[in-house]
């Protein structure tokens, strides 16, 4: 459950552990994202990818 004082993106702003996680994942999906979609994945997975990228895990 998110506490009332985290921010939207559900990433309580004290812990940089998971600021720096979160950076490393948005570099990862905006870096490489064309790549690994062609290789893997049809592009309506990506909505799940940015959903997470913009607000967080939906369950923080």
């Amino acid at each position: 459950m998110r506490s009332p004082n985290w921010p939207l993106d559900g990433i309580h702003p004290d812990d940089a552990g998971h600021i720096k996680l979160k950076n490393a994942f948005v570099a990862a999906i905006d870096g490489s994202w064309s790549n690994y979609e062609a290789a893997y994945l049809p592009s309506s997975a990506k909505a799940a990818f940015v959903t997470f990228r913009n607000i967080g895990h939906p369950n923080s």
